[in-house]
């Protein structure tokens, strides 16, 4: 199923079987933070800024992209401070992009995907292999518009996009009945219009329910 660590091992009895509770690679980019604040100047490659946060941690680790966004360059001086993931984080969700470790323990970056096209059809009943379920519905955390900014103080010119959700039919859509509750993301590796409204429709797929 992947590469993970051993976080917890329990066993209620001396003849019980062991519990073991673990996490994939991600858990530790996220404890590894930086002893040292970190700077890369605006000629870096998106791509080399991965790698050096990654390969830190994990120096045999492979990072794998959909396109060639890990060519393009950083334009403005990025600054890490302490954390780790939340640098990554900020950087892919900036170009459009999320990440994940996969059952190969490789680091993937790419574009989410359509969350209206279905990628598998769980069967239930005789032969099926849904054993049960449960479903809870909350507008906790729920937005309908994302607002990305650009912003530094160097003379490149600051951007806006934004995102909303207008599908007639989403019961969360902006301006129905769910109301107008906006989500705002701002960062300096924001430094065009159409990378900040692609930033803003990844972040709308992950928050708008």
């Amino acid at each position: 199923l992947g590469y993970f660590r051993i976080d917890d091992v329990n066993q209620p009895d001396p003849l019980a079987p062991l519990t073991i509770a673990g996490s994939d690679r991600m858990a530790g980019i996220r404890d590894a933070r930086l002893e040292t604040p970190r700077e890369f100047p605006p000629v870096t490659s998106i791509g080399d800024v991965v790698d050096d946060l990654v390969t830190d941690v994990y120096p045999l680790a492979t990072v794998e992209w959909d396109d060639a966004t890990d060519t393009q360059t950083l334009r403005r001086t990025l600054a890490v401070d302490r954390d780790r993931f939340e640098a990554l984080r900020d950087l892919v969700t900036s170009y459009g992009k999320i990440m994940y470790f996969d059952h190969r323990g490789i680091l993937k970056i790419v574009t989410p995907p359509d969350p209206t096209v279905s990628l598998w059809d769980v069967s239930s009943g005789t032969n099926g292999v849904l054993i049960g379920y449960d479903r809870t519905i909350t507008r906790e955390g729920v937005h309908n518009a994302v607002v990305a900014n650009g912003e530094a103080g160097d003379q490149i010119a600051p951007v806006h996009a934004v995102a909303y959700d207008l599908n007639a039919a989403s019961p969360t859509r902006w301006a129905g009945p769910f109301g107008k509750v906006p989500y705002f993301f701002a960062s300096p590796l924001l430094t065009a219009y159409e990378q900040a409204l692609a930033a803003a429709q990844t972040i709308l797929r992950r928050v708008s329910g």
